[in-house]
């Protein structure tokens, strides 16, 4: 009886152990703003729902801190966030994801929001993606959208 229930919870615990979903890492980062501006709360809104939509997928997921920069080159990767990617890899993330959100200086809402997915082991780009945000009428319109575009980041993680 006791070796069945051994047996029984080794297979359980193999395939716990290979349904767990990948770990990723994320930062947002800000750009076009005043070093001393605060956060935008359209910036902490896509913090909220990186960590709601992926937890919900089942990943675990982590960030680090939000970052502002003077300016942004559309479709590279900025050299100051490196760190965060590296410090990403040795937690032991699968994946990094940077979601760069330009504003105009008294914007609201970022003018365009590129999101770059990477795969930390072999490092490589997955994929990136470009958005304009266009007017959003509520908040309620905005949460929905965001969520939604990170939504759509879920697949390209699933591709390993």
């Amino acid at each position: 009886m006791a070796k069945k229930m051994l047996i029984s919870a080794l297979i359980f615990c193999v395939f716990l152990v290979s349904r767990a979903d990948a770990m990723v890492s994320f930062v947002v980062i800000e750009t076009g703003l005043a070093d001393e501006a605060p956060k935008k709360e359209y910036s902490m809104l896509w913090e909220d729902s990186f960590f709601d939509v992926f937890f919900d997928a089942g990943h675990i997921i982590s960030n680090a801190p939000m970052m502002r920069l003077p300016g942004h080159q559309a479709g590279s990767f900025p050299q100051e966030a490196m760190p965060k990617l590296d410090k990403a890899k040795e937690g032991g993330a699968v994946f990094f994801i940077a979601a760069i959100l330009d504003y105009a200086p008294a914007a609201l809402i970022p003018d365009n929001i590129s999101l770059q997915i990477f795969r930390l082991a072999p490092h490589e780009k997955v994929h990136g993606l470009q958005f304009n945000t266009g007017p959003q009428r509520t908040a309620m319109e905005s949460h929905d959208n965001v969520r939604a575009i990170i939504r759509g980041v879920i697949p390209y993680l699933d591709q390993r």
